[in-house]
């Protein structure tokens, strides 16, 4: 199981797919907004879906809600993170927003 992480952490990554897909279709630059739309939202709403069929969150109204079944899914990921140091690596850490260098 920790091998299929690794794996997914690395394969399904947004932030390498971003970085692959800026340096095939923008070799020069390209705008954040840009990136935004082209590359963000679609990555963004494919995960969505993906939790949503999986039934790790659901729609109430016009939110969403993660289901005992996510949060089962959350506590399994974070014990695996940490078990593997990962803690404070930045493989599913969110690091605070004081912290230098984020738009």
């Amino acid at each position: 199981m920790v091998f299929l992480f690794a794996y997914s952490a690395i394969y399904k990554s947004i932030s390498l797919r971003l970085l692959v897909e800026s340096a095939q279709a923008y070799p020069d630059s390209v705008s954040i907004e840009k990136l935004h739309r082209d590359a963000v939202l679609p990555r963004f709403k494919d995960r969505i879906n993906l939790l949503l069929a999986g039934g790790q969150l659901e729609v109430k109204g016009d939110l969403l809600v993660v289901t005992n079944q996510g949060k089962r899914l959350c506590r399994k990921i974070d014990g695996i993170r940490v078990f593997l140091g990962f803690s404070r690596s930045g493989l599913y850490y969110s690091a605070s927003p004081d912290r230098g260098g984020q738009l």
